[in-house]
C-alpha cells in the first residue's frame, strides 16, 4: 500500500496544526495560572508582554506607527458593517472619544514611567486595550440600549 504524497502532506499539516494547538493550550494554562494569582495586573501585563515580544522593539518608529494605523483602520472598518448612518456616526464618535481618552491615559502613564520606572508591559497593555476597545464597547452599549428599550416598552406599554 503506497501513500500518495498529497495525503502525506495533508497528514503532516494536520499533525503540525495539532502540535501547535497543544502548545497554545499549554501556554494558555501557564497564563491562566498567573491570571488567577493577580487577575487585572497579569491580564494587562500579558497583553503588553505579547505586544513587546511581537515588536521586540526592533521595529523603527515609523513601522510601529504604521502597524498602529493598520490596527486603527481595521477597527474603523468594522463600523462599515453597520447599516444605518446614525449608527455609523455614533460608532465613529465613540471610537474617537475612547482613543482620545486612551491617548491621554497612555501619555500620563508614559510620563509616570519616566519618573517612576515600573513594569512597562502594563502601560503597553492598557494602551493596546484602549486601542481595540471601541467595537466591544459599542456592542455592549448597543445591547444595553436594546435591553433598556425592551424593558421600558414592557413595563410602560
Amino acid at each position: 500500500m503506497e501513500l500518495d504524497p498529497i495525503e502525506l502532506l495533508i497528514y503532516l499539516i494536520k499533525s503540525f496544526i495539532f502540535m501547535g494547538i497543544i502548545f497554545l493550550i499549554a501556554q494558555g494554562f501557564y497564563y491562566l495560572g498567573n491570571l488567577i494569582y493577580k487577575p487585572i495586573i497579569y491580564m494587562v501585563s500579558i497583553i503588553g508582554n505579547i505586544i513587546m515580544h511581537i515588536f521586540n522593539f526592533n521595529i523603527a518608529p515609523f513601522g510601529t506607527f504604521a502597524i498602529i494605523l493598520f490596527i486603527a483602520t481595521g477597527i474603523l472598518w468594522l463600523g462599515s458593517f453597520l447599516n444605518d448612518e446614525e449608527k455609523i456616526l455614533a460608532y465613529e464618535i465613540l471610537t474617537f472619544i475612547i482613543w482620545f481618552i486612551d491617548g491621554i491615559i497612555t501619555l500620563a502613564a508614559y510620563l509616570d514611567y519616566q519618573s517612576n520606572p515600573t513594569l512597562l508591559t502594563s502601560y503597553i497593555g492598557f494602551g493596546f486595550l484602549g486601542l481595540i476597545a471601541p467595537p466591544f464597547i459599542y456592542i455592549i452599549a448597543n445591547c444595553i440600549k436594546d435591553i433598556m428599550s425592551y424593558l421600558f416598552d414592557f413595563l410602560f406599554y
